[in-house]
């Protein structure tokens, strides 16, 4: 009888991590509903579906102004134009702005 030994070569390590990668996939899932992130995107709130959009204003004296739209987007619309500063408490975010 031939005995036959496993050889330990480079081919076990590289489908070692391609096992590790995809589980990993599997662990960090996420159930939100609303896309991560995005072009304007500044801040996310709870399941991502308020955020704050950044956009910049320009007030009498010429100078841009950092300004964030508080966004709602389950229904598509913008809850808070203008706001200049926030306060995160959770389960709320409290907003000032200019209207």
């Amino acid at each position: 009888m031939h005995e036959r030994k496993l050889s330990f070569n480079g081919n076990y390590i590289y489908i070692f991590f391609v096992l590790l990668a995809l589980s990993g996939c599997a662990i960090f899932k996420d159930d939100s509903p609303y896309p991560s992130g995005g072009r304007d995107t500044e801040i996310e709130f709870g399941d991502r579906r308020f955020v704050f959009l950044l956009g910049y204003t320009e007030i009498k004296t010429g100078n841009l102004y950092k300004k964030w739209n508080l966004y709602d987007r389950k229904n598509r619309n913008s809850i808070e134009d203008n706001v200049f500063k926030y306060k995160e408490l959770n389960p709320y975010v409290y907003t000032i702005g200019l209207d």
